[in-house]
């Protein structure tokens, strides 16, 4: 895409262009001008600085536009971007591309974020660096990888970059939402809070320089302290929430209809639930997902379908199917079983191992025939 070509679709697209900045006397001037090769509409956010980038930015360079907060103090990345994206989105802007001031983002690639915009509208999009690549500090490459497996816990999402600040704002969706912080760890958690309403995020690729002479405000004790600290908070919203909420939506709209096994009849696959139900029970504990899996193999049967279906013996329902098996094995052995449901676990089949052993298999034999008929009756409802 040529620069003119960005132009024109950042601004068919109705999306400005946000550099924060705070104290990058050396960069911030060159990053303006070639910025505004690309884009027409810029924001600089001054974030209270102290060494001269001040008086470069007075000079407008590139034609930017320049804004600072009230009391012209530092208030931290996040804070800075929050405020510069209410100001794109007063302006009348319904996206907003932002870069660091920091030389190391490519102005050109703003139109691989637009690009993907155009095809996805509404979007929240991250730029994708090459976290392998050459030149990359060691500790930036740890943090976006530690940064990636919590953002996939969060949100179910998997990203190959959560952490780079070249990336695609949906102003719209944004609106509302009370962020919890101000500093860098805003960038984890707005991409959290996108995901979570769910807007469609998604990473690009784009390259990134690292000059040795680049300003970095980044405090690794400080701020790693507060990113583990929203991780924690992120991490209990999502078990108590979002967790809830998605497999209800899951269920509700029928997402789970994807998951079935294309053209397999409906016999099949209530076979492969009834035998993983049958596996689950019998008393091979450890094991039995194992040896389900392997008499899958032998009677090719779905296996994914029988792994699901032999894990049903969760935690919870250990108790009942180890009393139902020692009651059903004790009335069949004639042997008189003294044990409550309350004091029901595998530690406690003690001398009563036989009548346990030959009720699981009775058990499991019977929870796979109850199996199959209502499997079969579901998968023809849902099939229609």
């Amino acid at each position: 895409m040529t620069a003119d070509e960005c132009r024109d679709l950042a601004s068919e697209l109705r999306c400005a262009l946000i550099i924060p900045t705070y104290n990058n006397v050396g960069t911030i001037g060159a990053v303006c001008r070639e910025a505004s090769r690309w884009c027409r509409d810029i924001i600089v956010m001054d974030d209270g600085s102290t060494d001269g980038t001040s008086d470069v930015l007075r000079e407008k360079p590139g034609g930017v536009s320049v804004i600072n907060h009230p009391d012209g103090k530092n208030h931290g990345k996040g804070a800075a971007l929050i405020a510069a994206l209410r100001h794109a989105r007063a302006m009348g802007f319904e996206r907003a591309v932002t870069m660091d001031a920091d030389g190391q983002h490519f102005a050109e690639d703003m139109g691989t974020l637009l690009k993907d915009e155009a095809a996805h509208p509404g979007s929240f999009i991250i730029g994708s660096r090459n976290i392998e690549a050459d030149g990359m500090p060691r500790k930036n490459t740890f943090a976006n990888k530690f940064s990636n497996f919590w953002y996939r816990l969060f949100t179910l999402v998997d990203l190959s970059d959560t952490q780079s600040g070249f990336r695609l704002y949906p102003l719209g969706a944004m609106e509302g939402i009370r962020f919890f912080t101000p500093r860098y760890e805003f960038e984890v958690e707005v991409a959290v809070r996108m995901a979570w309403r769910g807007i469609r995020v998604v990473n690009v690729p784009i390259r990134v320089a690292y000059p040795e002479d680049r300003v970095s405000h980044f405090r690794p004790f400080a701020d790693f302290a507060r990113i583990s600290v929203l991780n924690t908070v992120l991490f209990l919203i999502a078990l108590v929430w979002f967790y809830p909420v998605r497999a209800w939506r899951w269920l509700r709209d029928g997402e789970w209809k994807s998951q079935l096994p294309k053209g397999e009849s409906a016999s099949r696959s209530a076979s492969a639930v009834a035998f993983g139900v049958m596996m689950s029970v019998m008393p091979i504990w450890g094991f039995q997902t194992v040896a389900a899996l392997g008499g899958a193999q032998l009677l090719r049967l779905n296996k994914i379908i029988v792994a699901a279906a032999a894990n049903v013996s969760l935690p919870p329902f250990i108790p009942f199917i180890v009393y139902g098996a020692m009651r059903l094995g004790g009335w069949v052995c004639g042997i008189d079983v003294h044990l409550s449901l309350a004091d029901a676990s595998m530690e406690n089949t003690g001398g009563n191992a036989v009548a346990y052993a030959i009720g699981s298999v009775m058990l499991g034999i019977a929870m796979g025939i109850v199996a199959w008929p209502v499997t079969w009756v579901v998968l023809r409802l849902v099939r229609r």
